[in-house]
């Protein structure tokens, strides 16, 4: 038997009546899960999709030019082990900017980053980071030249090791 799927779709603009809590930059966001998802435990989570906008409104972009790597960082459990965020291994994909004209990319669009997640969290945060052309290119919060919500989104897939015990 195939297990069932679920998927995730999130984004830091929404409309209708799902809210999106948003941090003081506009460049992170924390999304409530359901429940009935929050407490289903051990699975296995695979990045379906992220794509980022650049610019806001008006023109004005999220990152300096002369940047060419973006991510999304999240606090979604992961196995295993990643060097830039104090051992945690919290990035849920990146991409490259090809040029300081880019307006959107879409992130690891070859392959899907698929890894074991614990339990998923009641909160998930996304939040859109760099990596910076001017300090050694840290990782650090993609939120230069503006305070206007730019959209990201995340579309994720889940299947739960308890549905295998409720087959």
């Amino acid at each position: 038997m195939c297990k069932n799927q679920y998927i995730l779709r999130l984004s830091n603009s929404t409309i209708g009546n799902e809210a999106v809590e948003l941090n003081s930059d506009k460049n992170a966001c924390f999304i409530r899960i359901p429940a009935d998802l929050r407490n289903k435990g051990k699975c296995t989570i695979s990045v379906v999709e992220i794509t980022m906008s650049l610019r806001n409104g008006t023109g004005n972009r999220v990152i300096a030019n002369g940047t060419h790597i973006v991510c999304i960082r999240s606090n979604i459990p992961q196995l295993g082990y990643g060097n830039e965020q104090t051992s945690q291994n919290q990035i849920l994909g990146s991409g490259i900017v090809p040029d300081n004209n880019t307006n959107a990319v879409q992130l690891d669009s070859s392959s899907s980053l698929t890894f074991t997640c614990g339990k998923l969290p009641d909160v998930i945060e996304l939040e859109r980071m760099c990596y910076d052309p001017a300090n050694n290119h840290n990782l650090i919060a993609a939120n230069n030249f503006t305070t206007d919500i730019v959209p990201f989104q995340v579309v994720l897939q889940i299947t739960f090791d308890e549905d295998d015990k409720n087959m």
